[in-house]
């Protein structure tokens, strides 16, 4: 009887599932339809070219003042030199957990390995409702403080991290997501920033992938190298907006003070930063050193999920801190990192839009007028009609502009991977071209996806694979 339930259920949503692809279908179809019909008209000509060169424009415009404003960052802003402290200071570092059984002794075993006085480190790990070993691999582990803790419907990361917060002892203290793995020197190259000001109240450290196996994993290596490189030249000028999860260094007083993470938070790696914003405290990028390995998705659909958190929470920052935009109080966070977050949003869009018009558009016309002449393509292939109008004045300014952003991208690349000791091989040059075109066009569409779902006001659950 089951069975046979299930089966007319599974026949349903297959008829649905028909009837929408029809339906959409026939949609795609009437539009294309019509648009042939639009497409010699003058006002219809005169209005799709404004608003592609509007869109152009804008779009050139905006990448080009906030990657001058980058560069200009690049080559005036010099690095200050820490000194190592004389003392050292009790550090707290907290390892939130669940169901982590693969790699929990590793991250673990990584910090006590840390050269700092293990009488000066307080090794928190919170077992948040495991159900593999995690907890019991936590216990067989000397030299750390193991909390078990009940997990709830709907709990994140934050949850865990508070309950470790409240038993920190340390004058500083660290989050450690319990997939990744923090070098030995870590500490020693991040506590000396905290000595610039009592108002620094975070370090966040240099967070690169670990041990990348397939193509999409070595196209978040490239990611995150690129994305180091701009927090560090953020960070002259008070910019950072997200303290990521292996092993962000907060003061303690500071972050109790603030009543530790937000336990609702979609990204609460990225609320607690622009909290600390709003409130006048200061977030530093480590500059040199203070290196974290993480483990990377390795699959398009944890990527998504993974993407779900980050896109979805900075929306909700966005949002939750919008008073923070072009408020003389709060500096260049307010005047160049709040604007340069809500263009990002506003680029995704244009971004996605342009391609659609200029490039999915045209071959779905072509395709649907093959489908008219039932793919005759033998008069087509004798007189080929060729559009020669790339070459047209408008189009070759377009094309100089974009070639200066190339460049300019290419610069930003190269020292990139300089500052992170990246080498470059000719074996990743396949690697490269996927991450200068298609990549970033599937980051746009996961950003796409997220924001209809907020818009559809959906929920977002935090799972181990969307940190």
């Amino acid at each position: 009887m089951r069975k046979e339930k299930h089966a007319n259920i599974m026949f349903l949503r297959a008829y649905n599932a028909g009837i929408t692809a029809k339906s959409l279908l026939t949609a795609f179809a009437a539009s294309l339809a019509m648009s042939e019909r639009l497409k010699n008209k003058p006002l219809y000509k005169v209005f799709m070219g404004l608003s592609t060169d509007i869109l152009l424009w804008v779009l050139y415009f905006v990448a080009l003042y906030f990657s001058i404003f980058i560069l200009t960052i690049f080559v005036f802003e010099s690095e200050k030199t820490h000194k190592k402290p004389h003392t050292c200071p009790l550090v707290s570092i907290i390892i939130p957990a669940w169901n982590e059984e693969k790699s929990i002794r590793e991250t673990v075993e990584s910090t006590l390995h840390l050269n700092y006085p293990q009488d000066k480190l307080q090794i928190i790990a919170v077992n948040h409702g495991s159900d593999d070993k995690t907890g019991k691999i936590l216990d067989s582990i000397k030299g750390i403080e193991v909390l078990h803790i009940t997990r709830k419907k709907g709990d994140n990361k934050a949850v865990a991290f508070n309950k470790g917060l409240a038993r920190a002892e340390g004058k500083f203290v660290a989050c450690l997501d319990a997939d990744s793995v923090v070098s030995a020197e870590a500490l020693n190259d991040m506590l000396p920033y905290f000595a610039e000001s009592e108002k620094v109240a975070v370090v966040t450290p240099s967070m690169l992938i670990k041990s990348p196996k397939n193509l999409l994993q070595w196209l978040q290596k490239y990611e995150y190298i690129v994305s180091l490189f701009v927090k560090r030249l953020s960070s002259h000028i008070n910019c950072i907006y997200v303290a990521p999860g292996p092993f962000s260094l907060y003061r303690t007083s500071i972050l109790k003070e603030l009543g530790g993470f937000d336990e609702k938070a979609i990204a609460e790696d990225m609320e607690i930063v622009y909290r600390l914003q709003k409130n006048q405290y200061i977030a530093k990028q480590c500059l040199k050193g203070g290196y974290s390995y993480v483990a990377a998705p390795n699959t398009i659909k944890e990527l998504y999920k993974q993407r779900q958190r980050w896109y979805g929470g900075s929306l909700s920052n966005i949002y939750q801190y919008r008073k923070l935009a072009f408020n003389r109080r709060y500096g260049d966070f307010g005047f160049f990192q709040m604007p340069k977050n809500l263009m990002g949003v506003v680029t995704v869009f244009t971004t996605l839009a342009l391609f659609a018009y200029f490039a999915l558009w045209p071959l779905a016309r072509k395709a649907y007028y093959f489908f008219v002449i039932r793919f005759e393509i033998m008069p087509y292939l004798l007189n080929p009609n060729i559009n020669l109008n790339i070459f047209t004045l408008k189009n070759v300014q377009g094309a100089f502009v974009v070639l200066i952003l190339m460049i300019i991208s290419l610069i930003f690349f190269i020292c990139a991977c300089r500052m992170a000791n990246e080498k470059m091989q000719k074996a990743t040059i396949p690697v490269l071209l996927v991450f200068f075109t298609v990549y970033p066009l599937m980051l746009c569409v996961m950003y796409l996806m997220v924001a209809f779902k907020k818009m559809l006001r959906q929920d977002f659950v935090w799972d181990k694979m969307a940190r």
